[in-house]
C-alpha cells in the first residue's frame, strides 16, 4: 500500500511539471496567466466611441 502511494505521488509530481527530484518547476506568472486579450477587446467594443 505504501509503495502504491509513492507511485501516485510521483505521478502527481510529474503532472505538476516537477523533475525526478520532486522539485516543481517555477512557471513565470506571465506564462501561467495569459492576458485574456479577446475578452478585453470585446469589452472595449461594447463601449460606444466618444
Amino acid at each position: 500500500m505504501e509503495e502504491r502511494r509513492d507511485q501516485v505521488n510521483e505521478q502527481r509530481d510529474r503532472d505538476d511539471g516537477a523533475d525526478e527530484l520532486g522539485n516543481a518547476h517555477i512557471v513565470p506568472p506571465s506564462r501561467a496567466q495569459p492576458t485574456p486579450n479577446a475578452a478585453v477587446r470585446k469589452k472595449n467594443r461594447r463601449t460606444p466611441a466618444r
